[in-house]
């Protein structure tokens, strides 16, 4: 998968680390890749608090540069579930360089305590060709998610029927590109679906070279979240298809489409001032899910907290 260009880069590493996507389609005409992963096994989980953690290995092969590489992913789910649960993956922030390792973060506990069976991703920065050696915005995050679903959903506390992706940063920005690649290889039937998507500090990144280039709110549910004062990825701006929040609200809400958003005032990228921001973010999640997805409430279903709508709109 490739991205390029940053825009306050400075800016972003100091919070959650972003990137852009990329400005000239014909660097990478095929957009997010094609790899394969292949689940090799889980590692022991480990119980903090009541949420259970295991290491999952795969291997990932990426389109750019054709290399087969190790790969890792974290799952984790209350110690009391024993049934399948809609999954939600969490994708990491990145500067642009360098590999990022799966490990676990507040948000992972978020979900897991709302019921959810949560895996983070780690990916690896790639080559931008075969033979080449890693090259800047140049990864394997699509192939990587795609391979820890492949583990993920053999186990018996995952539903995929119903997957959430779910982005902060760089990752918010990718949530649309790399569904579209899932949705591609099989993530939008038998093996699992990829039904929501939720962007933090971010709208999403559209690809002028694919058509529709925009997110597709009749295959899958839309939600972002933004700060007004974020001015890595601003809510009305769209600099190397990196679109805001609020661009991609009034985008949807144009064409008759119903997404959910939200841009609390002031705040910069990544920052967390914005007091129902967890609270919104998981409420998103499960209105997507169970209400406009159809995902079944399960045993110990705790209602959304908060009122979400598509209220980001000049």
């Amino acid at each position: 998968m490739h991205t390029t260009s940053p825009i306050g880069l400075a800016a972003a590493f100091a919070v959650i680390t972003a990137i852009t996507g990329c400005p000239d389609p014909s660097e990478n005409p095929r957009g997010e890749g094609e790899g394969e992963g292949e689940g090799e096994g889980e590692g022991e989980g480990e119980n903090v608090d009541g949420i259970v953690a295991s290491t999952l290995s795969y291997k990932t092969t990426s389109s750019a540069d054709g290399v087969e590489r190790d790969s890792t992913a974290v799952v984790s789910v209350k110690d009391d579930v024993v049934d399948g649960r809609p999954v939600v993956v969490i994708l990491p922030g990145w500067g642009g360089s360098g590999d990022v390792g799966a490990s676990s973060n507040g948000q992972t506990r978020l979900f897991a305590d709302a019921g959810y069976t949560v895996v983070n991703v780690g990916f690896h920065n790639t080559g931008d060709a075969p033979g080449n050696a890693p090259a800047n915005f140049y990864s394997d995050m699509a192939e990587s998610v795609d391979g820890a679903l492949t583990a993920v959903c053999a186990l018996p506390t995952a539903a995929c029927a119903h997957i959430a992706l779910v982005g902060v940063s760089y990752g918010g920005t990718q949530t649309h590109p790399v569904a579209r690649y899932l949705r591609s290889v099989g993530w939008a039937g038998d093996k699992g679906s990829i039904v929501a998507l939720l962007s933090q500090d971010a709208g999403y990144t559209i690809q002028n070279f694919r058509e529709p280039p925009y997110a597709e709110t009749a295959l899958y549910s839309v939600a972002m979240i933004e700060n007004q004062g974020d001015q890595t990825f601003p809510i009305d701006g769209c600099d190397f298809d990196n679109c805001g929040a609020r661009e991609r609200a009034v985008f949807h809400e144009g064409r008759g489409e119903d997404v959910l958003s939200i841009c609390p005032a002031g705040g910069g990228h990544g920052s967390r001032g914005f007091a129902d921001w967890d609270a919104w973010v998981v409420s998103a999640v499960q209105v997507m899910l169970h209400d406009e997805r159809g995902a079944a409430r399960f045993d110990g279903f705790v209602e959304p907290s908060v009122v979400v709508a598509n209220a980001c709109l000049p």
